[in-house]
């Protein structure tokens, strides 16, 4: 019992701060631009989208409370919250994903933030422009092409 109850302090914990440090992320883009951000990526792109995916994050936070609180509920409204609180959750982490990848939608990305690209839009140009720069490079120095010395 006690056990159940630790758990639901530090969901609801959890749910506080990503609550807190999207209203922060969102007012003020020097927070948005320092807030930690555990990742294995050395990737900037991957971090800044992490933090474009805050306000998605919190909403599963907050669904997670919900549906542990929910938990203690008489078994009709468990069951409905439950089954709620699973849908938003999953409303919530598709949202995240999808701004961490593509920027989209919007509505939920911080104002300072909409005009980046995505993780997966970012590497996608950077490997096309490298694919561009290396053909052009060889029509450049392709033999008979008028380049280089004449044989």
């Amino acid at each position: 019992m006690v056990g159940i109850i630790v758990v639901n302090v530090l969901l609801i914990s959890l749910a506080g701060l990503s609550c807190w440090q999207v209203v922060h992320a969102w007012r003020d883009p020097v927070y948005a631009r320092n807030i930690f951000v555990p990742t294995r990526s050395s990737n900037p792109a991957v971090r800044r989208g992490h933090v474009r995916g805050l306000a998605p994050f919190a909403g599963c936070s907050v669904s997670t409370g919900i549906v542990t609180v929910a938990s203690r509920l008489p078994r009709p409204g468990e069951a409905v919250v439950g089954i709620a609180g699973l849908a938003f959750f999953a409303l919530c982490l598709g949202l995240y994903f999808s701004i961490l990848c593509f920027n989209r939608p919007l509505f939920p990305v911080p104002p300072h933030m909409r005009d980046e690209m995505g993780t997966v839009t970012e590497w996608w140009r950077w490997h096309r422009d490298i694919r561009i720069a290396l053909k052009e490079a060889a029509e450049r120095d392709a033999p008979g092409r008028g380049s280089g010395p004449a044989a």
